[in-house]
């Protein structure tokens, strides 16, 4: 779908997309039905399929998901930008996971801190995640900066 089109022709002004995924953001529930009809009256001359069951028109104090990512509108016209819940679980099993391989040597602890340096730069860069990167900071610290310092 050609940003032009989507912008010039069909007058929305917010709009985002990211490879195959896309967002319209407009005040109108039924005007965003009639561009979701001409959007995939276009897809099919291109012979894309558009998944119906992924494919939702919500209020934005509703909330949307939007690569791996929830965000809503709050009354204050804020957006929050909340993280999925997937990738805090799959960081915390490897952390988990890590603990045995740091202990029989099998991994470095710097290799540990770079991997887990990168998920709590991505989640503060990208997400309002203060309370679940501090959770996960004291599960890190537990599994192995106390653990480091106090010699056991």
């Amino acid at each position: 779908m050609d940003r032009l089109y989507i912008k010039e022709k069909l007058r929305v002004k917010y709009y985002g997309r990211y490879m195959d995924d896309l967002y319209l953001i407009h005040e109108s529930k039924k005007y965003l039905r009639e561009c979701l009809n001409i959007i995939t009256g276009l897809c099919a001359k291109l012979k894309i399929t558009v998944n119906m069951k992924k494919t939702r028109i919500v209020k934005l104090s509703d909330g949307v998901d939007f690569l791996k990512g929830k965000y809503r509108l709050l009354a204050s016209g804020r957006v929050l930008r909340l993280p999925g819940k997937d990738s805090t679980k799959r960081m915390r099993r490897k952390l988990k996971k890590f603990n045995p391989l740091i202990v029989a040597g099998k991994m470095s602890f710097e290799d540990l801190r770079r991997a887990y340096q990168s998920w709590r730069g991505n989640y503060r860069r990208r997400f309002n995640a203060y309370h679940r990167v501090r959770f996960m900071d004291n599960l890190y610290n537990d599994l192995f900066i106390k653990h480091k310092t106090t010699g056991g």
